[in-house]
């Protein structure tokens, strides 16, 4: 979202600098990272509006919401881009209290390595340095450093066959997303500034994190679509699995321990899959290499029955287009670590990085078409909780089982 002027106020708060989020699997926004736990996307009116307004039944299943920031876009002569944010002043409390060692607060004039070379064959991603470290190594986490590299993801869409390896530990969406983005903000003549919000960074608690995204639900269009957009993500719900199962994949990667490298599939890989196909993208997403991690299907199956009764209790809230998060640790080394704490204490960049007790997290993220009575002064007031996207965890939830189940009668019938 443009913001032609910046607030006067916000230049009494010190820069910070924005990277490039390297594990982002799904949507079309790129996000940017301010430090290790602190996420940035695009403000958009209505989600910020969910966001600032969750009940309190939900918010365990979704993103802290930190505040606002202020992006302002420097392009040089060369066509290099600079992203410099400017926290609020609740923002910035917060922030500041997470004493992240890798967000870096700049008290002169705010600079920054070049961002984004937006030619068409080459795309930024802050990588040099990350693609050249040992990616299998689990005591650093290494913000990346300012590159270019050749853009990877060749075609946007990808064959039902195709997988395409993360370079150096980055997402291919997450380039693509960020490539996209700049484009946007650099085509908006005369505007140099922008507001984005903060939200936690789910993923902060692995070192590899292992992510599925899954877009929820039957119908994926909100109440203010246009009669175009309707048809199209009527057809789009029609001929993939969000229609026979209310939940498709938009996105995966999982970390494989054998290479040190991730498995990456995108959302038009997504598209191409059956019911049957999909139920494989699950025993994908839970396969690291060289042994299925079984292990995760119980924790993973509870907390997704416990989102279930929290969207069951919420009368008239509607999820269309959002997403839900499945991750995990992927490495089963440091899941299994007594020292984990050690190691943290012997390398300070570690410090704000540690494995869930679980092992696991679900979150639902993306609420730009969410809706529910007097949300922001919406006409349409629906009826009881979301159906569709009940409709959608409930066959997740199933699948689960049936996964769970086929391991345990295979593993009982062995001699």
């Amino acid at each position: 979202m443009p913001y032609s002027a910046m607030n006067p106020h916000l230049l009494d708060f010190k820069s910070v600098q924005l990277e490039p989020f390297v594990h982002q699997v799904g949507g079309h926004s790129g996000f940017f990272h301010i430090n290790n736990e602190t996420l940035c996307k695009p403000l958009v009116d209505r989600e910020h509006f969910f966001y600032e307004n969750l009940p309190a039944n939900l918010k365990e299943f979704i993103p802290e919401y930190r505040g606002e920031i202020v992006v302002q876009m420097i392009e040089d002569t060369d066509g290099y881009v600079t992203l410099v944010g400017y926290p609020t002043e609740y923002s910035s409390g917060i922030l500041n209290s997470k004493k992240c060692s890798s967000c870096t607060y700049n008290s002169n004039s705010p600079t920054m390595d070049s961002m984004c070379d937006t030619s068409a064959d080459k795309v930024s991603c802050l990588e040099n340095q990350h693609a050249n470290s040992n990616s299998l190594d689990p005591h650093r986490h290494r913000p990346l450093q300012s590159r270019i590299i050749e853009d990877t993801t060749k075609s946007e869409q990808q064959s039902p066959t195709e997988e395409h390896d993360a370079i150096g530990g980055i997402n291919p969406w997450s380039l693509k997303c960020h490539k996209q983005t700049l484009s946007r903000m650099k085509k908006n003549t005369g505007l140099n500034s922008y507001k984005f919000i903060l939200l936690e960074n789910v993923a902060a608690q692995f070192y590899f994190p292992c992510i599925l995204d899954l877009k929820m639900g039957t119908r994926q269009h909100g109440d203010d679509a246009t009669e175009e957009k309707k048809k199209r993500h009527t057809r789009k719900c029609q001929s993939t699995t969000s229609s026979s199962i209310g939940v498709r994949v938009c996105g995966m990667q999982v970390h494989q321990v054998d290479t040190g490298r991730y498995i990456c599939h995108n959302k038009y890989y997504g598209r191409s899959l059956t019911v049957e196909g999909f139920k494989l993208e699950l025993l994908q997403f839970l396969h690291n290499g060289c042994t299925s991690r079984i292990d995760l299907v119980t924790p993973i199956i509870h907390r997704l029955l416990k989102l279930q009764d929290a969207i069951e209790r919420r009368d008239s809230f509607r999820f269309y287009s959002s997403s839900l998060l499945i991750m995990y640790e992927g490495s089963t080394s440091l899941v299994n670590e007594a020292s984990l704490q050690a190691i943290n204490k012997d390398d300070p960049k570690n410090h704000s990085v540690s494995v869930s007790s679980e092992n696991i997290d679900v979150r639902m993220i993306d609420f730009a078409h969410s809706t529910h009575q007097g949300f922001s002064g919406d006409k349409t007031v629906h009826k009881g909780p979301d159906k569709g996207y009940l409709f959608g965890l409930k066959n997740l939830v199933q699948a689960f089982i049936d996964i769970k189940k086929w391991y345990s009668e295979n593993e009982t019938s062995r001699p």
